[in-house]
């Protein structure tokens, strides 16, 4: 994979990521480790100025989980980057995977 993460919190561990497409969605799926239960968001940096998507306590705590998050295929357009963000409420944690939209070429046909 071409994508590039960034880790702050020893505990959570992303093992696997993909992207797939369903219809006009893209499904964005994450494998990973997890000691605590965080929030998952998936927005275009910085600040989400074209969609930020928040899914509450989406992150279980425990080995090999797995989560989702869609994306509607339009919403990436004229996008260069989506980021995912996994986190604490409440606090400052960033563990990030950064997706660049021209390796997601074949899925936006």
């Amino acid at each position: 994979h071409h994508y590039s993460t960034e880790r702050a919190s020893a505990d959570f561990v992303p093992k696997s990521w993909r992207v797939e497409r369903y219809g006009d969605t893209l499904r964005f799926v994450v494998t990973y480790d997890s000691q605590v239960d965080r929030d998952c968001s998936l927005f275009n940096p910085p600040q989400g100025s074209a969609f930020m998507l928040v899914k509450r306590n989406a992150i279980i705590s425990g080995a090999d989980q797995t989560v989702t998050v869609d994306l509607p295929v339009s919403s990436v357009n004229g996008i260069g980057e989506i980021t995912m963000k996994f986190y604490q409420s409440g606090t400052d944690e960033r563990n990030f995977i950064y997706f660049h939209t021209s390796q997601l070429a074949e899925l936006l046909k």
